[in-house]
């Protein structure tokens, strides 16, 4: 790849892959980031990803509302942009907003290089949401 990676498609989001970012020079894809294969559990690619020092870009809550996800998240610091809505989307409507919204997803990579962080991109933007703490006697 010519550019510098930066971003990362989790496997939630194949088709958004495939119809946009194989295109691009800063974007990889599990199979493609060495250390990932495909049908990798959680705990298999965030570290991987992390220490890439890559964002993720996905459609996978639960790892913002389960325990062990939401640990993972913390530990390995990541940065995660979920492509939200209560329902799943056609490809075609997640590429127009990851178009459209490039630029200030741009700017949060520019501006908030640290993690763990996790933002929500809706058709209206992008919007931080919290991280809930681990609970550490589990």
């Amino acid at each position: 790849m010519a550019g510098q990676v930066r971003y990362y498609i989790d496997q939630s989001l194949m088709g958004v892959w495939h119809e946009w970012g194989r295109a691009r020079d800063d974007i990889t894809v599990v199979g493609e980031l060495e250390g990932t294969v495909p049908g990798d559990k959680d705990e298999e690619w965030i570290p991987v990803v992390a220490a890439a020092g890559l964002i993720v870009i996905g459609r996978d809550k639960r790892i913002r509302t389960r325990p062990a996800e939401v640990a993972l998240l913390r530990s390995h610091a990541l940065r995660y942009i979920w492509l939200g809505g209560k329902q799943d989307a056609p490809t075609a409507t997640y590429v127009e907003r990851l178009e459209v919204h490039w630029p200030s997803i741009e700017q949060l990579r520019l501006h908030r290089p640290d993690g763990p962080w996790w933002f929500s991109l809706t058709a209206s933007g992008l919007k931080e949401r919290s991280i809930p703490e681990v609970d550490r006697q589990r």
